[in-house]
């Protein structure tokens, strides 16, 4: 049986502007890809597709309530918002409180 040669192994130098470049446009590839394979699983053809239907999903959603429950979601979201804009601090333990002046 013959001696296996030695395979010199490749040195060739990749700068890391170079490799950025690579990874980005993989990445990019990638989402793409992984976009375009969900709009085929979902029977869509485009983005613009998803998006309308999904504000049909909503619209439809929504018409489905009942009056209580809009003003229900209605008020909730105003406390969500009134409640993000307060200050607030973060104890010891982690926990957060509003800073009342």
């Amino acid at each position: 049986m013959e001696p296996i040669e030695p395979v010199e192994p490749l040195t060739q130098a990749v700068s890391a502007d170079d490799l950025a470049r690579l990874l980005t446009r993989e990445k990019t590839q990638g989402g793409r890809a992984a976009v375009k394979k969900l709009l085929g699983d979902l029977g869509l053809d485009t983005p613009e597709a998803l998006g309308a239907f999904v504000t049909t999903k909503r619209e439809a959603d929504q018409a489905a309530l009942s009056e209580v429950e809009r003003r229900e979601q209605a008020a909730a979201e105003l406390e969500r918002q009134a409640s993000s804009a307060l200050p607030t601090r973060r104890s010891a333990n982690g926990q957060r409180s509003v800073v009342l002046c």
